[in-house]
Formats: C-alpha cells, sequence, structure tokens
C-alpha cells in the first residue's frame, strides 16, 4: 500500500512547495495581482488529487471488456434491491448504453480524461472554476446512474460495501476546489475546517448508525460477505492476509461487527470535539485504509471496477484536511495557479503509477491497445 501512496503523495506535495517567481515578472507586483494569481494550497492539492483519480477513472473505463460488460456487471447488480424509480433509471440508462455501447464508453472515457487533465493543468480561476463545476456534475451523473444513490438506498448500505458512493465524494471534492479558488477563510479563521470537522463527526456517526440496523444484515453475515467479495477479487500477495482475517471474522461475527460499530461511533464523537479531531483524524484514515483493502478490495480488482472506489478520495480529502489544519494560520501558505512544464510530467504520471500499481501492466496494456485499435 506505501508503494501505491508514497509517490502519489510525494509529487502532489513537492507540486504544492513551488513558489511564486515574481522577479521574472513585468507585472506590477500590487496586492491584486498577487489576488489575482495565487490559491490555497490545500485547495490545490485537493484539484491535482481529483484530476488524478479521474484520470484513473478513465484507464479503468477503457478496459476492453467494459464497453460491452459495463451494464451487465455493473449498472444492473446496482438497482438488484433498490426502489422501483431508481430502476427504472439505471434501466433506461443501460438500455441507451446498450444500444451504442462502444461509442458511450468512449464518450465516458473523454469526458473522464478532459475533466482530469483541467483540473490538474487549469492556469486561472476561471478555468479551475469550469473545471470544478464540470467535476462536481459528471460526478453526481455517476453518483446517481453508475452508483444508484451510491448504494444508499440498498439493503446492506454501509461504509463497508462503499457507501456513500465514491462519486459523493468527487462532488464534495469538486465543490471545495470551486469554492477554494475564491476563498482564503481557511488561511485566515479555519472555519471550513470547523465545518468540515463537523461534517465527519456526523457522517461516521450516521455510518456507525448504518453499520448497527439490523435489517442491514452485518451482525449475521454481511461483514463476512463483503470480505469474501472483496477476497475474490484480490491479487495474490494481498490474499493471504485477507483470508486469515475472514476465518477470525467467521469465528466472531457479531463481535467483529460490534467493534467496527465502536470505533466509527468514536471517530465520529472525536470528529466534534477540536481537541480530539486530530485523533479522530488519523484514526479514520487507519479504519479507511483497512476496509479499502479487507471489504472493498481496492475497489479496480475483478475486471469491472471504475473507481478506486470510497476509501482512497476519503484518505486524500482528510489528509489534506490536515494538512491545511496546520497551515491555515499563515496567509503565506499559498501557491501560484498553473503548473510549470517539468510538474504537468510529474502529475501526469500519478495516475499511471496507480493504475500499473493496482490493476497489473497487462490490463493497463490491453486497455491501451483495445482504444488505440478501435
Amino acid at each position: 500500500m506505501a508503494l501505491i501512496l508514497t509517490p502519489v503523495f510525494a509529487v502532489l506535495f513537492r507540486s504544492l512547495t513551488r513558489r511564486p517567481e515574481l522577479g521574472r515578472s513585468a507585472t506590477p507586483i500590487t496586492e491584486s495581482y498577487l489576488d489575482a494569481i495565487r490559491e490555497p494550497r490545500p485547495s490545490r492539492l485537493i484539484r491535482y488529487s481529483f484530476g488524478s483519480l479521474w484520470i484513473l477513472d478513465a484507464m479503468l473505463q477503457a478496459q476492453p471488456h467494459m464497453a460491452r460488460g459495463f451494464v451487465a456487471h455493473v449498472l444492473q447488480p446496482v438497482g438488484t434491491s433498490g426502489p422501483s424509480w431508481l430502476a427504472e433509471i439505471l434501466s433506461l440508462a443501460g438500455a441507451g448504453w446498450n444500444s451504442h455501447p462502444t461509442t458511450s464508453d468512449t464518450f465516458s472515457i473523454i469526458i473522464q480524461l478532459g475533466i482530469g487533465g483541467l483540473l490538474i493543468f487549469a492556469s486561472t480561476r476561471r478555468e479551475i472554476r469550469f473545471a470544478a463545476h464540470a467535476s462536481a456534475l459528471w460526478a453526481l451523473v455517476i453518483w446517481v446512474v453508475g452508483e444508484g444513490v451510491g448504494g444508499l438506498l440498498n439493503r446492506g448500505a454501509s461504509w463497508t460495501t462503499g457507501s456513500p458512493g465514491a462519486a459523493a465524494l468527487y462532488i464534495v471534492g469538486s465543490l471545495l476546489v470551486a469554492s477554494g479558488t475564491d476563498l482564503d477563510a481557511e488561511l485566515t479563521d479555519g472555519r471550513p475546517i470547523k465545518v468540515a470537522e463537523l461534517s465527519l463527526g456526523i457522517f461516521w456517526l450516521v455510518e456507525s448508525i448504518l453499520q448497527a440496523l439490523p435489517f442491514e444484515g452485518y451482525w449475521n453475515n454481511g461483514l463476512l460477505l463483503a470480505m469474501s467479495s472483496a477476497y475474490s477479487n484480490m491479487p495474490g500477495p494481498f490474499k493471504r492476509p485477507e483470508y486469515a482475517l475472514i476465518d477470525l471474522v467467521k469465528q466472531h461475527q457479531s463481535l467483529a461487527n460490534l467493534v467496527l460499530i465502536i470505533v466509527m461511533a468514536v471517530i465520529g464523537a472525536g470528529f466534534l470535539h477540536r481537541r480530539t479531531s486530530i485523533i479522530a483524524t488519523f484514526l479514520s484514515l487507519v479504519l479507511a485504509s483497512l476496509t479499502w483493502w479487507s471489504t472493498m478490495g481496492f475497489g479496480v480488482f475483478g475486471g469491472y471496477g471504475t473507481d478506486p472506489n470510497v476509501a482512497l478520495p476519503y484518505m486524500f480529502l482528510v489528509g489534506i484536511l490536515l494538512y491545511a489544519r496546520y497551515s491555515y494560520r499563515s496567509r503565506t501558505d499559498l501557491a501560484v495557479i498553473g503548473v510549470s512544464s517539468r510538474e504537468k510530467g510529474r502529475l501526469a504520471a500519478i495516475p499511471v503509477w496507480i493504475a500499473f500499481s493496482l490493476i497489473g501492466t497487462t490490463t493497463v496494456y490491453s486497455a491501451a491497445t483495445f482504444v488505440l485499435t478501435r
């Protein structure tokens, strides 16, 4: 896991450390000029992170079998236990996709590549806002159609199965980028950070309630089924510890679920208090990384994964929140909008690195060959 995420964060933080080269500019150095070019570093880091995730999603969508298998393996399972109106929406979407599968898949790939590129390489405030709004809009479409409202309306909705859906966090990240280009509040009074911690506290308390509801099925076989599903799609190196964990949970299913509920509740309560929010932040990152492996299967395995599931964007957002918490007091914590040619190469390598690390060179090569030969 460290092998996958370390170079990602290294490149992103390296890009954040670039400072204005004001000596080379012929523009008068005034406060209005600085306001026009600067961008809060937390906002910039969110922008780069989600731009990279969109490009990774486009690579996953470009897998050779995705065009004709997307409806049967992604859309249809989403609507199996949801309400009738959602099933009707998914049915219409599936019929439209199957009428022109290759065109639909190509269209989806192009949109996601475009959004990712715009988020990463935007050079003005207007471009950033446009990219962020486009990202939020497309993520909303995916959240409703591709994820069935994040699975929240299905039986078994829980963090362990990927609810509220990765696209929901894409929407949150996009809206933060759109507002971060205009507001420097996080650099003065920290109000957005307080709101974020309150939101995270409520989120984890709700997740603990969902995990505890008897009809969701986690007191019996729900947690074990989620882990077994992740295990079946897991690559070799991750299977042995996963199998040992499954064997342990099989013997103590109710106790394992109780421990998970307590951890979620503790994290939620911790975020609601300023003094304990830092502990809650680290606990939530640990829980997110463990569940990303043990119950979500990293989201990309099995051949029909279209995103890395909810845990990875969550870790990005909360990691950036942790960074912002210790940087907002300094108004010098600013970055210049835009990236150099060298940084463009580094940033473009991020989704490629993740893709090769998670789904293997053979799958990525096959996907690239399929797209180039159509």
